[in-house]
């Protein structure tokens, strides 16, 4: 109700965010803005840069990873503690469950080579990608 800013409609939620993520949400104030940005985001027509802090100091300080990505089960009785495993490309393919990820990334800053100020960019974009890779 706050967000209306006086428009009639309410603000559409046009994307989501994973549990445990911060950013930027996207609303739309009308019915047809949603429906454009929704087929953008459908689509990949936008283009989405995630800021991490990671331990240590990436050689080279910009590359792609290209891991694939398999879910190894968790140990609570709902499936708790689920991760996801990164596996060699090779492996990806013999591997029930796995799907081939890839992430472009560059390092902004480095804190005496411990912490590392990162820009990830998902190339695809699987559960918890970034996270793995």
């Amino acid at each position: 109700e706050a967000l209306r800013f006086g428009a009639e409609d309410k603000p559409r939620l046009v994307h989501r965010l994973d549990k445990d993520t911060s950013g930027v949400l996207v609303l739309a104030r009308s019915r047809e803005a949603a429906k454009g940005l929704t087929a953008a985001f459908r689509h990949r027509a936008t283009r989405k840069i995630y800021w991490a802090a990671v331990a240590g100091a990436p050689s080279p300080r910009v590359g792609t990873v290209r891991y694939g990505l398999v879910k190894a089960p968790g140990h609570g009785a709902g499936g708790e503690g689920e991760k996801m495993h990164c596996l060699h490309p090779r492996d990806v393919a013999g591997t029930p469950g796995a799907k081939a990820a890839t992430t472009d990334y560059a390092m902004i800053e480095n804190a005496g080579g411990r912490v590392s100020w990162m820009a990830l960019t998902p190339v695809t974009g699987r559960t918890h990608q970034l996270r793995a890779h």
